[in-house]
């Protein structure tokens, strides 16, 4: 009989700390776009008895002290919504965050590459139609590309002071898409015509990374003031060795562009 209660409250301690070990989900993010034009805003869904969703706008890591979220959150500013699931005897979620920038300086057309024939027949306005930012490459907003590189030539709608030109790209190693070898721009002189350098990012891919997608910022040492600018981006040709398909060609993911 002895044995028997002690195996009991063995039992019965064991349900009762169980919940300490439970890791909980993190909340779904809802939003129409990743871009806006004056405001944004994002609901967060998350239903679990004794558990909360705390947020930050600060680009900080969310804790207990955190933004208790309500009601949907207003983006107003460009930056980092970061979100995580939290409560007594749970342990926290992993954290989610999403970048959310406004969009920049009219853009009266964009002229790119030919993506592959699956992306080839989505609107001629796909990476400026303020759309964007959702990381599943088959949402309907990404032109793909398994070529060596790719040209896209922005004209804005007035010639312009422009100081950085903003790229949605994405990475998800596990469908073979990647971020890029390099990345060249250039605009065209207000006076001369001739395209002229403006800034360049290159990529290096040493190790795995999460899906998502991935904002560069091209800024110019000091603005230019242009009506057209020129992308030359060479996608990556070989993939890595730490990747199972190592030497194979990758693919290249791209949704919006904007200019400021």
């Amino acid at each position: 009989m002895r044995i028997r209660l002690i195996c009991f409250f063995l039992f019965f301690s064991f349900c009762l700390h169980a919940q300490d070990y439970y890791q909980l989900a993190p909340p779904l993010i809802s939003y129409s776009s990743a871009f806006f034009k004056d405001s944004m805003a994002v609901q967060l869904h998350f239903s679990q008895p004794g558990a909360e969703v705390r947020y930050t706008l600060d680009g900080k890591e969310p804790g207990k002290r955190s933004k208790l979220y309500k009601a949907p959150v207003i983006i107003r500013q460009p930056g980092t919504l970061k979100v995580k699931s939290m409560g007594k005897g749970f342990i926290a979620s992993e954290t989610i965050s999403i970048s959310f920038e406004k969009t920049g300086l009219p853009v009266k057309e964009i002229s790119y590459s030919r993506p592959n024939d699956y992306y080839a027949s989505l609107p001629e306005n796909v990476l400026f139609d303020g759309v964007g930012g959702n990381s599943n490459f088959r949402s309907g907003n990404w032109l793909g590309y398994d070529s060596d590189s790719v040209t896209i030539r922005i004209k804005l709608e007035k010639t312009s002071r422009v100081s950085d030109v903003l790229l949605n790209l994405l990475q998800d190693e596990n469908s073979w898409i990647f971020l890029p070898e390099q990345i060249l721009a250039y605009y065209q002189d207000s006076v001369t015509g001739n395209f002229l350098p403006f800034a360049k990012e290159t990529f290096q891919h040493e190790g795995p990374a999460t899906r998502a997608c991935s904002l560069r910022h091209l800024a110019a040492s000091e603005p230019v003031v242009t009506g057209q600018i020129l992308l030359e981006i060479q996608v990556l040709k070989k993939m890595p060795g730490w990747h199972a398909s190592k030497g194979s060609h990758a693919w290249l993911f791209i949704d919006e562009i904007i200019v400021r």
